[in-house]
């Protein structure tokens, strides 16, 4: 069941509504219960309102598609699994594509591509014949492309994170109005852009081929390569003109990757990767393991030319401590480039503007996708020299306060906030409703003739006034006493102006609580660490 359809977040809308009424309803009564009950519905309110966001944004970005990949991520697999080595071959002589990805005529590599979410945009299901994943590609062709058009079009194959999609990748980096400004200012030339789905096959994204397991390091990097050549004659056949990119969980695939496979790949762009294996089985695996897959380690011991561009905020310490580890590390035949944003979080904002630097560089690279020296061979320091040579100093990762908008001050702050105001709500409910009926005084209901089916309760004795009361004569000057008003509201309503005051309290805490749920998922993931970069991610996801 598709997840990209305006009835989810249309349908959790009116559940938080009918949530919130429910609960000012039952806070009418001053009950303990009712006070309980009305307090769950008013969470339940908040946390639909949560779902709400996440189900609207997704609509835009993206992040899954339908319930399947939600419960591939839940039931992500964690155990820890060995790696299939597979033989390192280096760059041809000539700068072309390996043998391995070359295109073939045989049914099983020809795919029928239909129009996904855009005009431009097409999707088609494949199961990879090597790697035998089931999964699907997604591919964004300029507006004018054609097989016959007689242009030779390069290859950015994009590696989305956790969670992620194809449709988020093209939306969220607004990738149509990027593509038109690099062509213009003749950064790029033709261009096709691909996304294989990383989701299909287990909840979280891996990148090598593990025993027992879906052999994605196959289908990233031959069967997909090998499905494009295969279906769009016209790309181009130098690995010059194919880069693997990816942010997040797919920046390291893609810095993994591309460092593995420099026989497809002239060069590997990580926009807010990791060093170490943080995600799925490759991180529980044993030292050896983990070791063979960090991407300082495999720079330090490249014995192939590659090249790597790395880019951090300040911000993100994982990216950061990725970017000084592979600096450290890097040998000769690594050509390295950094690019560090002192603002911005872990998002798409800030990854769609450092995308085109990026593909600058990856463009300005020489044919061969490293410098030679004199004799052929790679200067000694040359990844160091990009990034500042001997004295490079390593980038701090920026230490956020308390109360900015990832500090821990903040959360307490908004958690606060939201505690007084439900407390408010659920406290006050009841006022102004108690013993607002008083049949006893009630003229309506005293002067109402008593019917014999009545049941008559036993009367109390009366008590006699106290005598000094009883004897006090009263004063001509004491104003006369008037007779209660009479209040003919039924039992289980209260008067017109509470439950209006309780929708409009349980409105103002539900919300409160819902910004403080979002305050604090967004402290732990640190999507947003300014308020200029919250408001550049708003407008990326609800244009």
């Amino acid at each position: 069941m598709s997840l990209l359809s305006w009835w989810w977040p249309l349908g959790t809308t009116i559940a938080t509504a009918l949530f919130g009424i429910l609960s000012a309803l039952v806070l009418v009564r001053p009950a303990w219960k009712a006070r309980f009950a009305g307090a769950v519905a008013m969470v339940l309110s908040a946390s639909l309102a949560v779902l709400t966001v996440g189900l609207t944004s997704n609509l835009k970005m993206g992040f899954v598609e339908n319930l399947d990949h939600v419960a591939n991520l839940l039931a992500a697999d964690d155990t820890p699994a060995k790696t299939v080595d597979h033989p390192a071959l280096p760059p041809a002589e000539d700068g072309s594509l390996g043998e391995d990805t070359a295109p073939s005529s045989a049914p099983e590599w020809k795919l029928n591509f239909a129009p996904f979410f855009s005009p431009h945009t097409q999707q088609a299901p494949f199961t990879g014949p090597e790697s035998k994943v089931e999964s699907s590609i997604t591919v964004w062709l300029p507006e004018d492309y054609s097989p016959t058009d007689g242009k030779t079009y390069s290859v950015i194959e994009f590696l989305h994170g956790l969670p992620g999609s194809a449709k988020g990748v093209v939306e969220a980096l607004d990738w149509e109005n990027t593509y038109r400004e690099l062509i213009e200012a003749g950064t790029i030339g033709p261009t096709i852009f691909v996304m294989p789905d990383l989701l299909s096959s287990q909840g979280e994204p891996q990148c090598r081929d593990l025993q027992g397991q879906p052999q994605m390091e196959t289908w990233v990097t031959r069967d997909v390569p090998k499905a494009i050549r295969s279906n769009f004659p016209n790309v181009s056949d130098k690995r010059a003109d194919w880069v693997l990119a990816g942010i997040s969980a797919g920046a390291y695939c893609s810095a993994n990757l591309s460092l593995r496979y420099p026989q497809t790949y002239s060069a590997g762009l990580s926009f807010s990767g990791y060093d170490r294996p943080l995600l799925g089985p490759l991180s529980d695996s044993d030292t050896h393991t983990r070791l063979e897959n960090t991407i300082s380690a495999m720079a330090a011991t490249l014995d192939h030319p590659a090249a790597l561009y790395i880019a951090a905020t300040e911000s993100d310490p994982d990216a950061v401590e990725m970017l000084n580890n592979v600096a450290a590390r890097a040998r000769g035949h690594l050509r390295l480039a950094t690019h560090v944003q002192s603002d911005g979080g872990h998002s798409w904002a800030t990854w769609g503007k450092q995308l085109p630097a990026a593909l600058a560089w990856w463009r300005g690279l020489p044919a061969d996708g490293v410098k030679a020296g004199e004799d052929g061979s790679a200067p000694a320091k040359q990844p160091l020299a990009a990034v500042g040579g001997d004295d490079f100093v390593p980038v701090v990762a920026k230490t956020q306060g308390p109360f900015t908008l990832t500090g821990s001050g903040t959360v307490v702050a908004v958690w606060g906030l939201a505690l007084l105001l439900a407390g408010f709500a659920i406290f006050t409910g009841g006022r102004g409703r108690r013993d607002f009926v008083d049949q006893e005084t009630a003229p309506g209901l005293a002067s109402s003739p008593r019917r014999e089916s009545d049941v008559r309760l036993p009367s109390s004795p009366r008590r006699e006034p106290a005598a000094d009361l009883a004897s006090s004569p009263r004063r001509e000057s004491d104003p006369p006493r008037e007779p209660a008003p009479a209040r003919r509201w039924p039992s289980w309503l209260s008067p017109w102006w509470v439950l209006p005051r309780n929708l409009l309290t349980v409105a103002v805490a539900a919300i409160t609580i819902a910004v403080a749920m979002l305050v604090t998922i967004n402290a732990d993931s640190a999507f947003f660490t300014s308020f200029s970069d919250l408001s550049s991610g708003w407008r990326t996801m609800f244009p």
